[in-house]
């Protein structure tokens, strides 16, 4: 009986590990985000040519053969992703199974009671395993996104990168104890360590894509200053031809400017409460990474602000583009 108290208190503790063991962006408003990032990226493309391109923060670049590689090595990554996800929750089936064995041989003796034990650790190895799997899997997406960046430097890629194989190793080097633990006590230490993993790679990994995300609405913010520089050139030549009514446009060009100075507000304040869960997180106590994880969120939910202000901007700007060419054909 006393063995199969100490069985029920290892598979207790290790369903524990069910809430995180995958990590995955789950945040409701990530296909917000997406759609944004979108409107954004056209915002971008469409002004390509009222840039001062020599004035512009020279970006990174990844070279075309490069990027091929990369977009098979996401492909293979979304299939292993897949894979791994079916095999988890496989192993995770069988270990419940195993775990109502376990309550059931506690109020009376089976036959199949004589291997519990044994059963017991094979399935919470196994199932162990595949949530490290599917953890070094993840990173390995977010890796792959970094990679193929050209909105950050070459400097902050390196450090991500590093910061990313870094935290993979102390997951493979789980995943080794975890294949060779043969006692309930070598697998509660790794579990326990597991856990501790997972919950810091989970903010981290956040830490990573949020970077990623705020370089990408920092350069639309740029590109938008610019692009306010010349409507207001537009405007002044307009302006000079006395025949011109320019009241319309100039009422759609202040709105424009209201629309970016808000978004980037938004964003200064964003990078600000990001700048902060970096330095929190550097700590890294169990504290700490709870106050980082918070930091980020209200960093992401100021920079998902940003990006609906700057898809309003691009609205307005569809706006200023017709009215502009209503005026001056040649100026558009």
């Amino acid at each position: 009986m006393k063995k199969i108290f100490a069985i029920l208190l290892m598979l207790i503790f290790l369903a524990s590990i069910f809430g995180i063991a995958i990590y995955a962006h789950e945040d409701d408003d990530e296909d917000d985000m997406r759609e944004n990032m979108m409107e954004n990226r056209m915002l971008i493309k469409q002004n390509d040519k009222y840039e001062d391109e020599d004035k512009m923060e020279e970006k990174r670049e990844v070279r075309s053969d490069k990027l091929e590689k990369i977009k098979l090595e996401v492909n293979s990554n979304e299939n292993r992703i897949k894979n791994v996800k079916l095999e988890f929750e496989d192993a995770k089936l069988k270990f419940q199974g195993t775990k109502e064995r376990v309550f059931e041989c506690k109020s009376k003796q089976r036959d199949f009671c004589k291997n519990i034990n044994r059963e017991s650790i094979t399935d919470a190895r196994t199932f162990l395993i595949k949530a490290t799997d599917l953890v070094i899997e993840q990173l390995k997406k977010i890796r792959l996104k970094i990679e193929s960046s050209d909105e950050l430097t070459d400097e902050q890629v390196n450090q991500v990168l590093k910061e990313i194989d870094d935290k993979i190793k102390e997951l493979e080097a789980i995943k080794l104890r975890l294949e060779s633990a043969q006692s309930r006590e070598d697998i509660i230490k790794a579990s326990k360590d597991l856990k501790e993993e997972v919950e810091d790679t989970k903010i981290e990994a956040k830490l990573h894509d949020e970077e990623l995300r705020h370089a990408r609405v920092g350069l639309v913010i740029e590109r938008a200053e610019h692009l306010e520089l010349k409507l207001n050139k537009i405007l002044s030549k307009f302006g000079e031809q006395n025949n011109t009514n320019t009241s319309e446009l100039q009422s759609l060009i202040d709105q424009f400017h209201s629309k970016i100075d808000q978004a980037r507000k938004k964003y200064y304040k964003a990078q600000d409460l990001f700048g902060k869960a970096k330095e929190v997180r550097a700590n890294a106590t169990k504290e700490d990474k709870k106050q980082a994880h918070e930091l980020v969120r209200e960093a992401q939910q100021n920079l998902i602000e940003a990006q609906k202000l700057l898809k309003e901007a691009h609205q307005i700007l569809q706006q200023i583009f017709r009215k502009v060419k209503g005026i001056s054909p040649n100026e558009i």
